[in-house]
């Protein structure tokens, strides 16, 4: 399972998530911001490991907006029993 940006970030930890939602959120854009262009300027020069780094580190800032906005995603807005029942269906074909 991938990290938090909680997890991921100490910054964020130790300091952002005490700030108003508003002020979290404009973190995270800033964040997505900063790491989408190094993956744009040196992307093909960083190692492997590091880009992946990034990459989970924008993907756990995007979560981390949609959960400060209440925005949810359709795998989030779908409950566990429906989950299953999609499972047994895709199963069964």
């Amino acid at each position: 399972m991938k990290k938090t940006l909680i997890e991921q970030d100490e910054l964020y930890r130790s300091t952002i998530s005490e700030l108003s939602n508003e002020e979290r959120i404009e973190y995270c854009y800033d964040l997505i911001d900063k790491n989408q262009k190094i993956l744009t300027n040196q992307g093909l020069e960083l190692p492997k490991l590091k880009r992946l780094m990034i990459t989970e580190l924008i993907e756990a800032a995007q979560k981390e907006i949609k959960a400060l906005t209440g925005i949810k995603t359709i795998d989030e807005s779908i409950s566990e029993e429906d989950k299953k029942d999609v499972d047994d269906i895709n199963r069964i074909n």
